[in-house]
């Protein structure tokens, strides 16, 4: 079975004086966005789209690889954060890294992926920020086959405030990072996560095994 992502419809989007709004690159051709676009969030729906290729990256992973699927109104990782719903993949490989995704009535997406790290879609909604739907369901597919493919590592480091690090070696270049974990985890469970992948080598997950 081969991945295919949803269409994602060209909508056009207008501002309150009928002009059309070119998301992704708003702001291309001026100095920045002007200070109130920070707090404000225009046509959210937009974003819908990621909705539908979640669920598509979701089918196919079910029905391609060794995994089970539970669907819930939400999962305890994902803390108070309002989810509709929730979807959480787990390989039948415990040294592979499981993938949890959580929606929200934004709309956005929350992922995520292993033990700790986590990623949103969008980042940020406000109109400064300017988030590209297109552009936003490609970094979600690029985490989602990052983590199924094995190209995926986390890391807790030693000391006292046991930083979170994490790397994707995507075939687009990758990214990777370290900072403090997010406020949902707790100390003993960061612990526990730096037992887990220290059972891993160099904290890398295995690749998903196909059905």
């Amino acid at each position: 079975m081969t991945y295919q992502r949803p269409d994602i419809p060209r909508t056009t989007f207008v501002d309150a004086d009928g002009a059309v709004i070119p998301y992704g690159s708003r702001w291309a051709f001026a100095a920045g966005p002007p200070e109130d676009a920070y707090s404000v969030l225009t046509h959210p729906e937009r974003f819908a789209p990621l909705m539908d290729v979640a669920d598509a990256l979701i089918d196919h992973l079910a029905a391609t690889y060794h995994v089970t699927r539970e669907d819930a109104e939400s999962f305890p990782e994902f803390g108070e954060w309002g989810s509709l719903r929730a979807v959480r993949l787990t390989p039948t490989d415990p040294l592979a890294a499981r993938l949890t995704f959580g929606f929200a009535d934004h709309p956005g997406l929350r992922v995520r992926a292993g033990v700790l790290h986590e990623d949103l879609f969008p980042v940020c909604a406000c109109d400064a920020c300017d988030e590209d739907v297109e552009a936003l369901a490609e970094q979600l597919e690029d985490m989602v086959f990052d983590v199924v493919e094995g190209n995926f590592r986390e890391r807790v480091s030693p000391g006292l405030d046991l930083r979170v690090g994490f790397e994707f070696e995507s075939v687009r270049g990758g990214r990777s990072g370290e900072g403090s974990p997010s406020l949902n985890v707790s100390r003993r469970e960061l612990v526990a996560a730096r037992k887990r992948l220290r059972g891993l080598p160099d904290g890398r997950w295995a690749a998903w095994s196909r059905r």
